[in-house]
């Protein structure tokens, strides 16, 4: 399980309907249980995604055994999902990262 801080201006992809929206069209139908967003996509057999008004916070379960293709196409789509919705880009999720860890 991992939290993601959301970038100031981004504060609404946290809205439901809007993180609704961007969990379909990144990983395809998605169903809501206990105010989380659960979806699979690629190599990924699970994804619950849920927040609490300030961060974003994503637990996943991957499915090792799928061809590159599809991981690659999974890695890509999973990047793209946490920038639109936090506004980092990856390098920048990196550095914040980084960051957090030196505390």
């Amino acid at each position: 399980m991992r939290h993601y801080p959301i970038k100031r201006g981004n504060k609404e992809n946290l809205q439901s309907d809007n993180l609704r929206a961007l969990v379909t069209e990144s990983f395809g139908d998605c169903s809501e249980e206990e105010g989380r967003l659960t979806a699979s996509f690629g190599a990924l057999k699970h994804i619950s995604v849920w927040t609490d008004g300030k961060d974003l916070t994503i637990d996943t379960e991957m499915d090792a055994s799928v061809p590159d293709d599809v991981a690659m196409e999974t890695i890509k789509r999973f990047n793209d999902f946490l920038n639109r919705t936090t506004g980092y880009t990856s390098k920048e999720r990196k550095k914040r990262a980084e960051k957090e860890a030196k505390k």
